[in-house]
């Protein structure tokens, strides 16, 4: 016969959610390296991340809702999907976005590039930013260029929710892509239990 404290156990565990499918099409480069980051810090090897290709983000986002449909056809849906894009060379974003918002897909966009997602968690960002500019910025708290982020990620650790914070004062100025990395703390947390999110 069961312990009470086993018994507890099983009633807890059939509260907690399955633990969501993530599909993220991302910018190649830093802002890839660091959707996989977070993912290992949030143990959640559900996120599927695949690079975006250059060119239209119309395009992008009509992949993306293929991939979609094509799992679905396995059985295997995704009960999110995301588009994580650097403004710098996309010349269509917004009809992507609104595509995208008609079929269900989540939309970032970091303006003019994740740089300023990444200086957000060292610095209040007020205006719009040139690329030259934000990298001169962001090399003041790293010991080299950001040309990859590898080895270099713990400078940003435990700083999310900063970052996070100066987004959100200043109405998302320049990127959106806490949403992104709150969708999965969120999934995270879900399919655990716990009531403390995991420390980014």
């Amino acid at each position: 016969m069961p312990t009470r404290s086993r018994i507890d156990l099983r009633r807890s565990a059939a509260k907690l959610e399955q633990k969501k499918l993530f599909l993220i099409l991302h910018e190649p480069g830093t802002l890839g390296e660091y959707l996989a980051w977070m993912r290992r810090l949030l143990e959640h090897n559900n996120a599927d991340l695949e690079p975006l290709a250059p060119g239209s983000a119309v395009a992008e986002v009509q992949r993306a809702i293929t991939m979609r449909t094509t799992a679905r056809k396995k059985n295997a849906d995704y009960n999110e999907v995301w588009c994580a894009f650097n403004k710098a060379g996309r010349t269509d974003l917004d009809e992507a976005k609104t595509l995208a918002d008609s079929k269900g897909i989540r939309v970032t966009i970091c303006d003019p590039n994740v740089d300023l997602w990444f200086l957000l968690h060292f610095e209040e960002v007020s205006g719009p930013q040139r690329e030259d500019e934000l990298a001169h910025r962001l090399a003041r708290h790293f010991d080299k260029d950001l040309s990859s982020l590898r080895h270099q990620e713990n400078r940003l650790f435990e700083k999310y929710d900063s970052a996070r914070d100066r987004a959100l004062k200043h109405n998302g100025l320049g990127s959106n892509l806490h949403e992104l990395i709150d969708a999965m703390r969120a999934s995270k947390q879900a399919f655990t239990g716990l009531v403390d999110p995991p420390k980014l």
